[in-house]
């Protein structure tokens, strides 16, 4: 968890937004993509296998496959 949070609220930090956006928060902005797959859970070599399941920018939804109903 820790590098996915430099990579998002650190990064929106880093770039002087985290007033925008860095955080899944009411009033910020967020795109968002959901892996396929449980970061967490799943060895570092192997998160490019968890693939795309789901992809959110500017409130759109732009990309979406494999998500179960």
């Amino acid at each position: 968890m820790e590098v996915l949070r430099a990579y998002t609220a650190g990064g929106a930090w880093a770039a002087h937004r985290d007033q925008v956006t860095g955080m899944l928060r009411a009033g910020l902005a967020a795109d968002l993509v959901l892996l396929g797959g449980d970061i967490e859970a799943t060895e570092p070599a192997l998160i490019p296998d968890l693939g795309i399941a789901l992809t959110i920018c500017g409130g759109r939804i732009l990309h979406q496959s494999g998500l179960a109903d």
